[in-house]
């Protein structure tokens, strides 16, 4: 008997430092929602500074997210030159609450697609046609 309670107890240690990082916070469980990259679309930036729109996307994680430091990790990058919007680490539940403010254009999950070079040339076509470029 004495083997089994060692045995659960040194497992449930060993949990229990797999789940504490250095700062002690606790990671996300293994059954919490599973995050991905989406991209969150702003529209036109509202300042010419572009540390003051990454400022912006930083805050709106922040209060997503209730942490500074958290907001900072999962942002991946800040579109802040030609239009305002941030790709970000994020639950698919996190990416419906963003996608719900007034202030979110869109919110879609990043995808990679990869073409064949001649097939490069139907999607540009595709791409005029429909409008979604100018």
């Amino acid at each position: 008997m004495s083997n089994t309670i060692s045995f659960f107890t040194l497992l449930s240690i060993h949990l229990l430092v797999y789940l504490l990082d250095g700062h002690g916070k606790t990671l996300r469980l293994a059954f919490a929602e599973s995050s991905n990259v989406y991209i969150v679309y702003l529209g036109e930036r509202q300042h010419n500074d572009p540390k003051l729109v990454t400022d912006l996307h930083h805050d709106m994680l922040t209060n997503l997210m209730g942490s500074k430091e958290l907001a900072k990790e999962s942002m991946v990058y800040s579109y802040r030159h030609g239009f305002s919007g941030f790709a970000a680490k994020l639950t698919a539940s996190q990416a419906q609450q963003l996608s719900e403010r007034p202030d979110v254009v869109g919110v879609i999950p990043n995808s990679f697609t990869s073409c064949k070079q001649q097939e490069a040339g139907i999607i540009w076509v595709s791409l005029l046609k429909h409008r979604i470029i100018f």
